[in-house]
């Protein structure tokens, strides 16, 4: 039961210079496929362009007026996000022992309660005048993503956590917006979210407008000793880091 315009499941083909109007989804690709997509346009679809588990190439693509102007992404396993519609996630993982590499201008917007479990690594390394950034997809940042001109705003809580489960991964030149979850019956979480022992490197970054911004699942002495911290600079959190050391 395909519902996209172009279902790609494995293979290396290129969709170049098309248009893709009125879909359900635009172009879909699954098990692996690494196509190549550039120069196209997305309009009036539902989503434009979704996978899962494969290694596309996105480059000078265009959304108007589709429900989610962005590239829905389920699970990915090796394979690098590069600068081109937003990526819009609701609940996916980097698979253990993949790396999910993220470039320079790179957005990524969660949907509501959305979550990337690390089990792998993520390697995000943006530039001081080419971040990356990681928000709601209420957030106009880089663009109305959620197609609603100004009917939602983003607060913070609107997107739950990257969760880091294994060592390794790095935070450079980032924008963490929006996240993060408290509340009685919910279980606490930072925007960044970081599993006990878990060692992180975050540099030259601002984590702003979040619940929690940093939640490390350990004590002040595993905190210190983990999560390695250079030139961040919070602003508008609930919560800068948890847990709160002297």
């Amino acid at each position: 039961d395909k519902k996209a315009a172009i279902f790609i499941q494995g293979g290396a083909p290129t969709i170049k210079n098309s248009h893709f109007k009125n879909n359900k989804i635009g172009i879909e690709i699954k098990s692996g496929a690494r196509p190549i997509i550039e120069g196209n346009i997305f309009e009036n679809n539902e989503i434009p362009i979704y996978f899962d588990a494969s290694f596309p190439f996105f480059k000078n693509n265009q959304a108007l007026n589709n429900n989610i102007n962005g590239i829905l992404v389920e699970s990915v396993s090796t394979t690098t996000f590069q600068a081109d519609l937003p990526y819009v996630i609701g609940g996916g993982s980097v698979a253990l022992d993949s790396t999910l590499t993220i470039q320079p201008g790179v957005i990524i917007k969660f949907k509501e309660g959305g979550i990337l479990d690390v089990w792998g690594k993520l390697i995000a390394q943006g530039t001081s005048t080419n971040p990356i950034v990681f928000t709601s997809i209420k957030d106009d940042y880089g663009g109305d993503t959620n197609n609603d001109g100004v009917f939602t705003l983003a607060t913070s809580s609107d997107w739950i956590s990257i969760s880091f489960h294994s060592s390794g991964s790095l935070l450079e030149n980032v924008i963490i917006r929006f996240g993060g979850r408290e509340g009685i019956f919910s279980a606490w979480a930072g925007a960044i979210d970081i599993d006990e022992g878990v060692q992180i490197s975050i540099g030259n970054s601002l984590i702003e407008n979040n619940i929690f911004g940093i939640y490390y699942r350990g004590d002040c002495n595993g905190l210190s000793a983990n999560v390695q911290l250079e030139n961040v600079n919070f602003s508008g959190n609930k919560y800068d880091i948890y847990p709160s050391c002297p």
